[in-house]
């Protein structure tokens, strides 16, 4: 899983979490650019295009939108909105932190920094 979102929505090519999710003659879902890059590379090498699932040959290339896969995703972000809302507010603290310091050395003397974490 990545950043804990679940295996459901995380594209198995790109391994990355799918923001225009389609589904294959073979049942299975993929990023659409993703799926669509693999046959094109697969088709101007002359090779036979297998589903990346079950190395199976596909067969048919059509991609149809996978609308399952909105409320699932959208229930991730909203159950992970409060962790990036204090992620962000950790790094823009650091960042004043951050510029404190360096003002500080450019000055040529030093300030003490503290860092909370």
């Amino acid at each position: 899983m990545m950043d804990g979102a679940p295996d459901s929505l995380i594209c198995p090519l790109s391994l990355t979490l799918m923001s225009n999710a389609v589904l294959t003659a073979d049942t299975h879902t993929y990023e659409k650019a993703s799926i669509e890059g693999y046959i094109h590379y697969c088709k101007e090498k002359g090779k036979s295009v297998l589903s990346p699932m079950t190395q199976e040959p596909l067969p048919s290339f059509f991609v149809a939108a996978q609308h399952m896969v909105g409320e699932p995703k959208q229930q991730y972000f909203i159950a992970n909105q409060a962790v990036r809302s204090q992620a962000r507010e950790w790094v823009e603290k650091r960042k004043k932190e951050w510029r404190v310091a360096r003002a500080a050395r450019e000055r040529g003397r030093e300030e003490r920094v503290v860092w909370v974490s």
